[in-house]
């Protein structure tokens, strides 16, 4: 798996505001996240499948609530929901 996956399954099974230094250099069931989680949180924040707040002096971050399916399409005969 790759790390934005690794964040995405880890903020998923949390279901709440999770912060952002336990999701860099730690060990997960998926595999291990390194120095660049927290970038890797940004860039998810960035293209809106996770949300981030500011605690303080901490960020804290949690998958995206979504009020209405998204959907991709693979191709032309292919639709998957995200």
């Amino acid at each position: 798996m790759t790390q934005p996956q690794i964040i995405l399954k880890v903020l998923g099974e949390s279901g709440e505001w999770t912060l952002g230094y336990f999701l860099e250099r730690v060990s997960t069931p998926y595999g291990w996240l390194g120095n660049s989680g927290m970038r890797r949180c940004r860039e998810l924040y960035e293209e809106g499948l996770i949300e981030r707040r500011v605690n303080g002096r901490f960020v804290e971050y949690r998958l995206a609530i979504r009020n209405e399916p998204q959907f991709a399409y693979k191709n032309k005969e292919t639709v998957i929901m995200l």
